[in-house]
């Protein structure tokens, strides 16, 4: 982990794994499938057109929450408004954590709940 100024605030630089696994990233097709949620992919990913339906859910069952793609490659643990990409999780929801920023790196063809591992690096 690292950390990057920005003005006044400074944004932690993570793994993606280990954000995944602390927020709890929902990830799983058939998972969000058994939930009720019916995508258009296979990376648990919900798009503008679907966070309607993302709110609703986790306004009926607090134990879950989103995590929003603020820009590629930076995800915050909460809803953000007018944003592209969401995640559905159930995990730590505090909306806090640090933020993720990473690059991605090719290692393996959809290892990962999305898309390929990486770490995390100033950028």
């Amino acid at each position: 982990m690292s950390a990057k100024g920005h003005g006044n605030r400074i944004e932690m630089i993570v793994d993606i794994v280990e954000f995944y696994d602390r927020v709890g990233i929902v990830g799983s097709y058939k998972e969000l499938a058994w939930l009720g949620f019916e995508l258009d992919n296979f990376g648990g990913i919900f798009r503008s057109k679907d966070h309607p339906q993302l709110l609703r859910f986790c306004e009926e069952n607090p134990e879950y929450h989103v995590v929003t793609c603020t820009e590629p490659g930076r995800f915050v643990n909460h809803y953000v408004p007018n944003q592209r990409l969401y995640k559905l999780a159930k995990g730590d929801s505090y909306p806090h954590i640090p933020v993720l920023r990473c690059r991605y790196r090719v290692s393996g063809i959809f290892r990962d709940t999305w898309g390929p591992r990486c770490r995390s690096i100033l950028g």
